[in-house]
């Protein structure tokens, strides 16, 4: 993989995109600031539940432990069910939804206990306390070991039971002791072993009685692991401190911007435009003979004109020393995979450029709907390419080939194609001219044939297999990449030889700057040729 390419490819598409980019980070940055600095202050009221009764044991059961762990996660999503947000809204006489009050609540289970806390975060502190302290309640009524859900008849039973039991051990300790008086007072042996008999049968006593009131302990389900209790109520709400909305809004427009940024990716994959040389290389493995930048400044405007001057003779280069060309014949065809409003000015450019290396440019205006170059060069129009190709008549083409003020440069021009011609666009015995272009009963060591659309045209069609080479024109951000690779396969099947891409900018301005330019720079040429020059720009 090329690294260079790459970041090149990414370093274009930020600033392709960078109008997206600072939008995502202003609309992100700015709406959060706006909430952030605009929203009233919150607060937060918690309270702690228990979950079992392990830690008010002196001797817990071990096996309880995990049950009241497990027991714990349960009631946590029990908390935002709808018995229990119902019987807040019922208990407090709030008319809200569900859903909100949900969001104001949360919980959460402390880490390596049984405890329970929620938190509620509300605008006003004292509805917070009041929700936090009914959110534990309701989850209670939901336990066991709730009044209502336990029976009435059982809990009295076993309260009574306890009761009557407590006082049964108490009243043997003070018989005990009461005998123990007895004992230290009795003057005979019978005497004290009748006391000691009746100490030891009231202390067997006493334990049964102790095991029993232990055993109503256990089966109480105030004690079941399967309970929950209060541990800690919410008195006080604390203030919620955010974070500052600056920084808030820093991170949100960060955020922004990089969610802008895959969103410029993803357009820029779906967009199938082709956007420099680099795609039409990689994608579609063609040549790019070069590119003519958009003259976009008025205050430099020589600088610009200088540089469009470079693009065309580095293109013209490119041609005119290419290992293909140099082994056959010098006919070019210049078309597009659509129809490009420049490409008039573009063939005339390059036939310049290419004249200016002392070789002689034979422009052929083959685009016979729509023609434009006797207009630029201010030649009649009359007869032409038309004639030739289509027409009934056949005139010499040495006759139709009109020198123009630029030096070494010829121009056959379009033709009268009136609509009613147009009708019967056929070829005629005298098309065979064309195509043996160049030879030398004409001006010209080289022929460039400017034609519209070889996707919608049928001109170039036929004349794609008796040219030397195709050179395609590419507008940057406008021709798509599914457009190129069509028109590539036409001329495949036409047997036709793709020399190379020209790439524009479009739309741009005119550029025939390039032949004022060309005055400045060839002062030796004759004055006459120089002034017909100026009139065409």
């Amino acid at each position: 993989m090329d690294f260079s390419r790459e970041v090149r490819r990414y370093t274009r598409l930020i600033l392709n995109w960078w109008w997206l980019i600072v939008l995502g980070v202003i609309l992100a940055g700015g709406i959060n600031y706006y909430l952030t600095s605009k929203a009233p202050p919150k607060y937060e009221a918690s309270t702690t539940l228990m979950v079992g009764q392990v830690i008010r044991q002196a001797n817990p059961d071990q096996s309880e432990i995990p049950l009241a762990d497990r027991l714990a996660v349960y009631y946590l999503e029990l908390l935002r069910r709808q018995p229990i947000l119902e019987g807040v809204k019922n208990e407090l006489n709030l008319n809200i939804p569900n859903e909100q009050l949900s969001g104001m609540v949360s919980a959460r289970v402390i880490p390596a206990t049984a405890f329970i806390e929620i938190v509620v975060t509300d605008v006003d502190p004292t509805r917070a306390v009041q929700l936090v302290n009914n959110f534990g309640k309701q989850l209670i009524a939901q336990s066991p070991t709730a009044p209502e859900n336990q029976r009435k008849e059982q809990a009295d039973f076993i309260q009574k039971q306890m009761d009557d039991l407590q006082s049964k051990i108490e009243e043997g300790r003070k018989k005990i002791q009461e005998l123990n008086l007895d004992l230290s007072s009795a003057s005979t042996a019978a005497e004290v072993t009748e006391i000691r008999g009746q100490i030891k049968a009231l202390e067997n006593q006493i334990d049964t009685w102790q095991t029993n009131y232990t055993n109503l302990i256990k089966q109480s389900t105030t004690n079941s692991p399967n309970s929950i209790n209060i541990l800690e109520e919410s008195k006080q709400p604390r203030l919620v401190k955010g974070l500052n909305p600056l920084i808030a809004a820093a991170i949100t427009g960060a955020i922004g911007g990089f969610l802008a940024i895959i969103c410029a990716i993803v357009l820029e994959y779906l967009d199938d435009r082709l956007k420099n040389g680099d795609d039409i290389s990689t994608r579609l493995k063609l040549r790019v003979l070069g590119h003519v930048p958009r003259i976009v400044s008025k205050k430099t405007k020589n600088i610009d004109n200088e540089i469009v001057a470079e693009a065309y003779e580095v293109i013209g280069t490119n041609i005119l020393f290419s290992e293909h060309l140099a082994n056959s014949r010098r006919a070019l065809l210049l078309t597009a995979p659509d129809s490009a409003s420049i490409q008039p000015e573009i063939a005339l450019n390059l036939g310049i450029a290419m004249a200016n290396f002392n070789s002689e440019v034979l422009l052929v205006d083959a685009n016979v709907k729509t023609p434009s170059l006797h207009k630029m060069l201010e030649v009649d129009n009359n007869t032409g390419f038309f004639e030739i190709f289509y027409g009934n008549s056949f005139p010499n083409i040495e006759d139709l080939v009109h020198e123009t003020g630029v030096p070494n440069l010829f121009l056959m021009t379009a033709g009268d194609a009136s609509p009613e011609k147009k009708k019967l666009m056929v070829l005629r015995p005298g098309s065979e001219h064309i195509y043996g272009l160049p030879h030398n009963s004409v001006p010209g060591d080289i022929v460039v044939f400017n034609c519209d659309s070889i996707l919608t045209e049928k001109t170039p069609r036929l004349l794609a297999n008796h040219v030397s080479g195709i050179i395609l024109v590419c507008e940057l951000k406008k021709t798509r990449s599914q457009e190129l690779k069509a028109t590539i396969e036409v001329i495949e099947r036409l047997k036709g030889y793709v020399l190379g891409v020209i790439t524009i900018d479009a739309p741009r301005r005119s550029s025939f700057h390039f032949i004022k330019l060309l005055k400045q720079r060839r002062p030796e040429q004759s004055s006459a040729k120089i002034e017909t020059s100026e009139a065409v720009a």
